[in-house]
């Protein structure tokens, strides 16, 4: 069982970065010789490659160690040589009337198109204010004020038939997490063992709502769809974060919850307004495929619990 958090991004804010280039007058000798300005980087037969292509990548990269600017876009330029020599020889071959890639460049339109318009969505919505970031704050001590770091171990078990019932028996007993090993390895029941640290951020909200308030030494089961989850506390220790330390990851969670929500909304209208017919193989399911949610990933985020969504928020806190 994974207690990872995750960060909702149904959901992803973007930085735009550009960078505009001229050339100047420039005076040479007596004369007031013009040098004529220019956005062209090279040519590659009669194809150009512009500087704002160069500075386009050049803003995506990571600083090479070493590198300095101007020799780390010169490496970009003369990677952008080889990719037009490259399509230039793909289109001298025909290959992009071959099906496959045919299919491949409408798949990346659509996806870019698609992709363009749930991020205008995005850059419309206002961001949060201090007061909504202070009431989060508030109404999550588990994550902040309260954060505890959790030193546990688990059991991660196979579902049997009536298993769930004679692991809160046991619980309920105070059974030692070492003696409900030994019963199931008896019964031949399939499981695994672990030990880890966790962040409250870290953990899933359904089992930090039930592990929150234990003390050192209790346990908890977690039930799931296939397999069930014995979880002991061995430690636990509060290290609080202060709401201004928290206030910009808040910030992105509340964005990503906001444009989540938006998103959902927009694209259940457009569903409802558009005619969508399934044919062939997937006629049979269009009955429970209109049943379902409109935006089952779009809203995601949205609807993460909060501790599922701020994971990275404060995780190089602990």
């Amino acid at each position: 069982m994974s207690l990872s958090g995750v960060v909702a991004v149904g959901n992803r804010s973007r930085l735009s970065v550009v960078v505009a280039l001229s050339a100047g007058l420039m005076m040479a000798g007596c004369g007031e010789h013009k040098k004529a300005a220019t956005q062209v980087a090279a040519k590659v037969g009669s194809d150009e490659i512009t500087i704002s292509q160069v500075n386009g990548v050049f803003a995506k990269m990571q600083p090479i160690p070493g590198k300095t600017a101007e020799q780390a876009k010169r490496e970009v330029l003369d990677n952008l040589i080889d990719q037009q020599l490259a399509v230039h020889q793909a289109i001298e071959k025909k290959l992009d009337r071959d099906p496959v890639v045919m299919q491949t460049l409408e798949d990346a339109r659509r996806t870019i198109l698609a992709r363009a318009y749930l991020d205008k969505i995005r850059s419309s919505l206002s961001n949060p204010t201090a007061e909504e970031v202070s009431k989060y704050y508030a109404a999550h001590p588990e994550l902040f004020a309260q954060r505890h770091v959790f030193n546990m171990r688990e059991l991660d078990i196979a579902v049997q038939p009536g298993l769930a019932d004679t692991l809160r028996e046991q619980l309920a007993k105070g059974v030692a997490m070492e003696a409900i090993a030994a019963d199931l390895k008896a019964k031949n029941i399939p499981f695994t063992g672990n030990a880890s640290t966790h962040a409250a951020e870290e953990t899933p909200f359904e089992i930090l709502s039930k592990i929150n308030d234990l003390k050192d030494g209790q346990m908890t089961l977690i039930e799931g769809k296939n397999a069930l989850t014995v979880l002991q506390v061995l430690a636990s220790k509060i290290v609080p974060v202060d709401e201004k330390t928290a206030t910009p990851f808040i910030q992105q969670y509340l964005g990503n919850s906001r444009s989540g929500e938006e998103i959902a909304k927009d694209l259940k209208s457009l569903k409802e307004h558009t005619k969508i017919e399934y044919l062939g193989e997937f006629l049979a399911d269009a009955g429970s495929a209109a049943a379902a949610p409109a935006t089952a990933g779009a809203g995601k985020a949205a609807e993460q619990p909060a501790a599922n969504n701020i994971a990275k928020a404060v995780a190089g806190l602990k």
